[in-house]
């Protein structure tokens, strides 16, 4: 069983959890309710033996004619009502497959058969409830007994747990059949994701590196600069780079203690050198803390402030141009806060925007701030998501990792 536990997602074990208390308390309920019934049932008969007994005591014909036919005709349970011999003289709910039977004839001894299957219900019955004696005021002696069981309801709801378990069971296995297909079609997202991703941050190196082929090519096999030989280095490198990222994902990772606002200083730095110099252009700024350190892989670090960056870029495009990063440690705990003054998040699709292949750009991947998140928790564990956000007036993301000393 906890075998079994751990090989669920954390979604599974909620809905396994989920069912299993749904089915506990259904089966409570259903007790409660049986319970009730069968103490009802006690009580009436009890009551009925009461009024039995008294009205036997004052007047036998007639009071039991009265008994039989206004009382034990109400009766909705089986019961059987016999003499001091246990000879049946009523019985009301109990189908012995012959209307004619007397209790003068079962005193005489015929229809042994049906005698037979009288003291089958009787032994029956006196299973399920200790039968109700009713003395003689005088001698002491029992005169009547009432052997009763419960009503038909309480024999169906019994079934009812067994009945709830095999649909919980369906349900079960249509959920856990669904989310395995909704994993498997964002899996399916996530690896179209990477593979449109990956052709895209190659792109531009490669289309650098073919420039640089060209300007060779036209000079002959030579470069007209020294310093243009540390541009093919950078963008060789930069392939590089793209290389190990996608190569870590996947993988356990060995962490480091690092300073967070150096390497966040690093992708700013990048960022901020390639920002256009005429018109729209932006701004990143960082507030630093000498203090946020974190355990991480910089490489993939990098690349997630990196999308952090380029999702405040794209949405400053046309309403704002200023991003603004806040560091600070609470507690046990580094901060990262991106703010930016662009167009904000629609409320609508908030929960979606950390879904593979969900983007709201006409030709994005949605994978950005998918494997952002997926750095950030599985990797780091850590936490990220959108701290406020307002149409027109930007947005605030917050990234939670874990402190550390080095």
């Amino acid at each position: 069983m906890i075998n079994f536990l751990k090989s669920l997602s954390r979604l599974e074990k909620i809905i396994f959890i989920f069912f299993i208390i749904l089915l506990i308390s259904f089966i409570i309920f259903i007790q409660i309710i049986l319970t009730s019934l069968e103490e009802n049932t006690k009580l009436k008969t009890r009551v009925y033996a009461r009024f039995i007994s008294s009205a036997l005591n004052e007047d036998n014909d007639q009071s039991t004619e009265i008994i039989f036919d206004e009382i034990i005709s109400k009766i909705d349970f089986p019961v059987l009502i016999t003499d001091g011999d246990d000879i049946p003289v009523s019985w009301r709910n109990i189908n012995i497959g012959d209307e004619s039977i007397t209790y003068s004839s079962l005193k005489k001894g015929e229809n042994i058969h049906i005698i037979r299957k009288f003291n089958t219900i009787k032994k029956r019955l006196a299973k399920s409830n200790t039968p109700v004696e009713i003395y003689d005021p005088i001698s002491g002696e029992v005169i009547e007994r009432i052997y009763f069981g419960y009503p038909r309801e309480v024999f169906i709801m019994r079934y009812v747990p067994l009945f709830e378990i095999l649909v919980m069971l369906i349900l079960s296995i249509l959920g856990f059949i669904g989310i395995k297909i909704i994993k498997e079609n964002e899996n399916n997202k996530l690896w179209m994701g990477l593979a449109r991703e990956m052709a895209h941050q190659i792109g531009t190196p490669t289309i650098a590196l073919m420039g640089w082929i060209e300007i060779i090519e036209e000079n002959q096999g030579k470069l007209t600069e020294i310093k243009d030989i540390e541009f093919m280095k950078e963008d060789v490198n930069k392939l590089k780079i793209i290389a190990n990222r996608f190569n870590k994902i996947g993988r356990t990772q060995r962490l480091i203690c690092l300073d967070l606002n150096k390497e966040v200083d690093k992708v700013v730095r990048y960022f901020n050198e390639r920002s256009p110099k005429r018109g729209k252009g932006y701004s990143i700024k960082i507030d630093k803390n000498e203090n946020i350190k974190s355990k991480i892989d910089p490489e993939l670090f990098s690349w997630a402030i990196e999308n952090m960056i380029k999702n405040s870029i794209d949405a400053i495009s046309q309403n704002g141009n200023k991003i603004k990063i806040d560091m600070f440690k609470v507690k046990n705990r580094s901060v990262i806060e991106i703010f930016d003054n662009g167009r904000g998040i629609n409320m609508r699709i908030i929960d979606n925007i950390f879904q593979p292949g969900f983007s709201t750009k006409k030709y994005g991947w949605g994978l950005g701030l998918t494997l952002t998140k997926r750095i950030i928790k599985d990797y780091f564990s850590g936490k990220i998501f959108v701290k406020n956000t307002k149409k027109g007036k930007g947005s605030t993301f917050r990234i939670d990792l874990p402190y550390c000393e080095v």
